[in-house]
């Protein structure tokens, strides 16, 4: 349960940073959607994972030049939950986490994927790290290319050290 939400979170446990990529295709292929968009809650924890302090204290020190830190917010909705009045308020929270995520050096990857709500991809452009670093996916095969494009920056970035 989380303290101040109605009901029960049905979410998939948290997988730490590793290198091991049979790892991480199958802890995707465990993730299931449940209907809702809460934007702030999964890039809080995305944090945590990438944070050098706890709870998981994986992540290389913010200030450590050999390490490249980089998150990518996915969504494919507007920014709600199961209970009320979240919209504006959750809208808000994504604002201030991106803020102190990209303060920390983060860089900030933004995907909407079939999303409509203008708000929600201004929203998203506006936290990106850089405006070539926001992707609107309308279908499968512009979500294929805004990934590639991402996978080709990091790539750039870690062979231009």
């Amino acid at each position: 349960p989380i303290r101040g939400i109605p009901g029960t979170c049905h979410m998939h446990e948290i997988t730490r940073l590793n290198s091991d990529k049979k790892v991480i295709d199958a802890e995707i292929e465990k993730m299931q959607s449940s209907g809702w968009t809460y934007i702030p809650v999964g890039m809080e924890w995305g944090w945590k994972v990438l944070s050098p302090y706890g709870p998981y204290a994986d992540g290389a020190a913010y200030e450590d030049e050999e390490w490249i830190k980089a998150m990518l917010v996915f969504t494919d909705g507007a920014n709600t939950a199961y209970f009320p009045n979240t919209g504006g308020a959750a809208d808000q929270r994504t604002s201030v986490i991106c803020e102190a995520i990209k303060q920390k050096k983060i860089k900030l990857y933004t995907i909407t994927f079939e999303v409509w709500d203008q708000g929600i991809k201004d929203l998203m452009a506006a936290c990106a790290t850089s405006p070539s670093w926001y992707f609107d996916a309308a279908n499968g095969d512009a979500l294929k290319t805004a990934f590639q494009a991402i996978a080709n920056d990091l790539n750039k970035l870690r062979l231009a050290k």
